[in-house]
């Protein structure tokens, strides 16, 4: 996720694994990944849905939250102050093998 000028916020990883892992770029630590604190399902067709505040970072996924991942719980020394930022892009990785494509839809503050 990256600001208007090109500028990396962070990124979000979500991992296939059982169970399933997350990342936040700047906030959790890099290596042993935690979990998703709720199974996303076992549907083949996944539809996800990140959401971001200045102070929080959601993962929905078909409908159902599964990660609600506050800032100020991180160690991280830089986690709240890199995500107070408005995400104005979204790049992905050649990393990335499960997504077909995203939609945007910006918030109210962002339209």
């Amino acid at each position: 996720m990256y600001t208007a000028d090109d500028n990396l916020i962070g990124g979000v990883t979500v991992r296939f694994t059982s169970p399933m892992r997350y990342s936040i770029g700047k906030c959790t630590a890099t290596g042993d990944l935690p979990a998703l604190p709720v199974h996303p399902g076992d549907d083949l067709k996944k539809i996800w849905i990140i959401r971001k505040t200045n102070t929080t970072l959601s993962i929905e996924c078909n409908g159902v939250e599964v990660l609600n991942y506050q800032f100020s719980d991180s160690n991280e020394t830089d986690c709240e102050t890199r995500w107070e930022e408005d995400v104005m892009k979204i790049k992905f990785t050649q990393y990335d093998t499960a997504s077909d494509g995203y939609e945007e839809k910006p918030t109210k503050g962002n339209e």
